[in-house]
């Protein structure tokens, strides 16, 4: 089966003997979602959603081209992950006990770091009526 329900009879692989019962196997797809905001430390779950038959051995890789290697036998599918840092995950391949598929999707996990104080200061008048405090926040989301 090429994938689109038709048989190339002049492929060298195929070979039917007649009585022989042939199985065409649906070829497998992997889906990647879980777009997440999370601070430095949490952990989020990138979301596999797959088709075909399990198991599934599923290849995905970060923006640093660190690649990765999964076994899933069911969908949908969470792989839970505790990013350092902002990064863009993709999928490389999908395979199953039959097959090797297609895949699709990016997912975006931007990281937040906590914000911290600094350069504190401290100043009052000398009959203690008013006071006057500055910082810096560094890090977090600006937005909020």
């Amino acid at each position: 089966n090429d994938g689109s329900g038709c048989v190339d009879t002049s492929d060298p692989c195929f070979n039917v003997g007649a009585g022989i019962q042939v199985t065409f196997n649906a070829i497998p797809t992997a889906t990647l979602t879980g777009n997440a905001t999370i601070c430095n430390g949490e952990t989020t779950s990138l979301t596999l959603t797959l088709t075909g038959g399990s198991p599934w051995t599923v290849v995905y890789e970060n923006a640093s081209g660190n690649q990765l290697t999964v076994t899933a036998n069911n969908s949908p599918f969470p792989i839970s992950i505790s990013p350092t840092s902002s990064n863009v995950y993709s999928l490389i391949s999908v395979s199953d006990a039959f097959c090797v598929g297609t895949v699709s999707g990016n997912v975006t996990v931007t990281v937040n770091t906590p914000p911290t104080v600094a350069n504190v200061s401290e100043l009052c008048d000398a009959s203690g009526q008013t006071y006057q405090v500055s910082f810096n926040i560094l890090g977090g989301d600006p937005a909020s």
